[in-house]
């Protein structure tokens, strides 16, 4: 149970960091108003955690106007 309960809280707090990430991001996009904007992103959660830029990306996407369109870099291959 108690590992049960600290993978929730893992998955959870994934999601929510992911989530917050993408709106601020997708705040700034939505600010400068430029139809393409390439956002350059460093760390060792967004490199090694195995959803994290994938749920950046589905929530930056729902976020940001229709009319912008947002590429993510990672340095890492």
């Amino acid at each position: 149970l108690r590992q049960s309960r600290k993978l929730w809280q893992f998955i959870f707090n994934s999601f929510r960091a992911a989530h917050l990430c993408a709106a601020g991001i997708a705040c700034l996009i939505n600010r400068i108003k430029k139809p393409l904007v390439t956002v350059g992103v460093d760390g060792s959660v967004y490199r090694f955690h195995p959803n994290f830029g994938r749920i950046m990306n589905a929530k930056i996407s729902e976020l940001v106007e229709k009319q912008y369109r947002v590429c993510l870099f990672s340095g890492y291959a």
